[in-house]
């Protein structure tokens, strides 16, 4: 009897063809699932350095207030990072430790800004920019990597008839990215000898 000739009908390479494509498919998932989580992790460390940025810059405005001397001038202009907030400042008359124009006083706020929120205000030409990202009217704080330099200013709020004094620090920190933004405000009660 002649041997028998099996016909080849190529099946198992069919099988090993999509079992190539699927295994392809997989390493293709992971490898952007692994480029997205990196891309996360990374974001999400540039948020946290921007934010112990922030902070500092908010520890460092809130030690600057017990540091005032009397007679500090606060403006809308936000001169060296001492603003009057937006639609001016409330004091008793005859009792103030701090400078305020006239002109920037509740009820007569007259000055450029005065009704625009301290932190939202522009310096230079109209809506050139704003005084926490430009660092021309606000404080800096020293870093090494960071986008921009972190900032505060001071805005002094009130003066109660028990002498105490009332301030919000706001600051702004940016992270190795910039377009990591971080905006941070404390308020203070402050008594002077």
């Amino acid at each position: 009897m002649p041997p028998l000739k099996l016909k080849q009908q190529g099946f198992s390479l069919f099988i090993v063809l999509i079992v190539m494509l699927v295994i392809a498919f997989l390493v293709i998932a992971g490898t952007q699932s692994v480029n997205t989580e990196m891309r996360m992790s990374s974001n999400d460390a540039d948020r946290k350095y921007a934010l112990s940025l922030a902070e500092s810059a908010l520890r460092t405005g809130e030690n600057r207030i017990a540091a005032l001397p009397a007679n500090t001038a606060f403006s809308v202009a936000c001169t060296d990072g001492l603003c009057v907030p937006a639609g001016g400042v409330t004091v008793p008359m005859g009792s103030e430790r701090f400078t305020i124009a006239a002109t920037e006083r509740v009820g007569s706020c007259t000055a450029a800004g005065c009704n625009t929120i301290a932190w939202e205000r522009t310096i230079g030409a109209p809506n050139t920019d704003n005084i926490l990202n430009s660092g021309t009217k606000s404080v800096q704080v020293n870093t090494a990597d960071a986008a921009k330099k972190p900032r505060y200013i001071i805005e002094y709020l009130n003066k109660d008839n028990q002498g105490r004094y009332f301030f919000r620090v706001t600051a702004r920190a940016w992270g190795k990215n910039d377009n990591t933004v971080v905006t941070l405000q404390s308020y203070v009660e402050a008594t002077f000898p």
